[in-house]
């Protein structure tokens, strides 16, 4: 090949990056939505402008896909397992410099994290980040408790929660700017506020229901409300759901 086709393909190869690199963010993020987490982060090594793209990459999402692919023939309780995982996770969002809108985590049955403080820190995380949309579900017979670093979520509009444990702190005033709310298995041990621009609030499976009362008596926008295998209800709490239209 001579030194001019060479030149020429090289350039062909450069404007073809070029032109991806330059794309407009929003698309950039299009193409991150469609890859594993794990491709997304891959990018990182093609070129400094994709490391800083990655790096303000706004959704991140750890759910059964990306367990899978990492614990793909490996023993979940080997513990430079659980290592290798609680480091992956860390090592993902330490890089993000910008806001953090949605976090997704799947822990599936068999992998004790609980055992560890990593996701408490990954919960202060995302916390620091503006995070909007955060939706956990834990699977292993354990409980999770959410650290109190949730109750600082300022920003959050969008919360699912499975298998946990919400303690408020006593000083808690009350999330404001929650528009959804879908909890299951979730056991409320104090007076929780989830805000009056509430619109959907799903409870399933759920203990301690009775410490929402003041979310039900404060004047609200609920219009969709669910409640599955709650145990006993006061029904004197709902003469405040005026625009609830599906129950």
């Amino acid at each position: 090949m001579s030194s001019d086709a060479k030149t020429r393909r090289l350039d062909c190869g450069t404007a073809a990056v070029d032109r991806i690199s330059n794309l407009p963010r929003n698309i950039i993020d299009l193409i991150f939505d469609c890859l594993p987490i794990h491709d997304a982060a891959r990018t990182s090594v093609l070129s400094k402008t994709w490391r800083a793209l990655w790096g303000l990459y706004p959704n991140l999402v750890f759910d059964e896909f990306f367990f899978d692919q990492l614990l793909y023939d490996k023993d979940e309780h080997d513990p430079n397992v659980l290592l290798e995982v609680t480091r992956t996770i860390s090592d993902i969002l330490l890089v993000n410099r910008g806001p953090i809108l949605k976090f997704h985590l799947f822990v599936p049955d068999d992998l004790p994290l609980h055992q560890y403080r990593h996701m408490d820190l990954w919960i202060r995380n995302i916390s620091n980040h503006g995070v909007r949309q955060l939706e956990l579900f834990y699977d292993p017979p354990t409980a999770y408790k959410m650290p109190s670093y949730l109750f600082s979520c300022s920003e959050l509009t969008h919360l699912c929660l499975t298998n946990c444990i919400l303690n408020p702190p006593l000083r808690f005033g009350g999330f404001s700017n929650l528009i959804e709310v879908k909890l299951e298995e979730v056991i409320i041990t104090g007076n929780v506020l989830f805000g009056s621009h509430l619109k959907v609030l799903k409870l399933r499976f759920c203990d301690g229901i009775e410490n929402l009362e003041s979310q039900f008596k404060q004047n609200h926008s609920i219009i969709n409300l669910v409640i599955q295998n709650g145990g006993e209800i006061d029904f004197t709490w709902f003469e405040g759901t005026r625009k609830v239209q599906k129950f």
